[in-house]
């Protein structure tokens, strides 16, 4: 459940790494299976990239401003209706997409 600035790297984090932890939690419990699986945090991001999309260069910076490798293949985000079976209530949903943001100061919080 790392949030995608640690696998970038950052060591100037906030406590939205765990707003990003309560959000894969909440998808795990509404899909039955993690969201984001992955033996390391490569793996990860590329299952996060998938549902996410490729991250643009200010939420990278966002994550943490001392990245510096910006290659990533271009990959649209995957409609959240689509990331969840039908019946999945839509303020589930919602409240999941709004605790998975890249940008950390985007991410929902209580």
């Amino acid at each position: 459940y790392r949030a995608p600035e640690l696998i970038f790297g950052a060591t100037d984090y906030t406590v939205n790494i765990d707003t990003w932890s309560a959000g894969c939690v909440l998808a795990e419990l509404l899909l039955g299976q993690p969201i984001f699986p992955g033996d390391s945090g490569v793996d990860q991001l590329v299952e996060i990239i998938k549902v996410l999309g490729t991250p643009t260069r200010e939420q990278i910076r966002e994550m943490n401003q001392h990245y510096t490798e910006f290659r990533f293949p271009q990959i649209k985000p995957h409609p959240w209706s689509r990331v969840f079976r039908a019946k999945t209530p839509s303020d589930a949903i919602s409240l999941t997409s709004q605790l998975l943001e890249y940008t950390p100061s985007s991410r929902c919080s209580p």
